[in-house]
């Protein structure tokens, strides 16, 4: 709310209702790969495939690696410190990662491909 100035008052205006997943209703937390599997039924439903997306998350390993396993494209943000999980021993790369949600869009690797013909 704060970043929109107030003109965005809940979040469901930026996201589809269709896909967003709770844990809660499921009984599982990440790393459980249940929710990012019910993802991906819900894209396929759309035409949309796991690497046409972008899964963005704090945690290299309950995040990341999850999106990882399904296919998706991953982005970890390390603007916030005090919330960022990275596991020293781990061997997992995110596909970008960025510290401010303005670099998001311009490190999207398709972000400025130009179309096949």
């Amino acid at each position: 709310r704060e970043q929109s100035k107030e003109t965005i008052v809940d979040y469901t205006e930026l996201f589809d209702i269709n896909l967003i997943f709770y844990s809660y209703e499921f009984k599982v937390s990440k790393p459980d790969t249940l929710l990012f599997e019910k993802l991906y039924d819900s894209l396929y439903e759309y035409q949309i495939l796991p690497e046409q997306t972008v899964f963005v998350g704090n945690d290299l390993l309950s995040d990341i690696v999850p999106a990882q396993k399904i296919g998706m494209k991953t982005a970890l943000y390390s603007g916030n410190e005090s919330s960022l999980f990275v596991c020293e021993k781990s061997d997992v790369i995110p596909d970008i990662s960025f510290s401010r949600w303005s670099e998001l869009a311009e490190k999207i690797s398709f972000h400025g491909e130009q179309p096949s013909r």
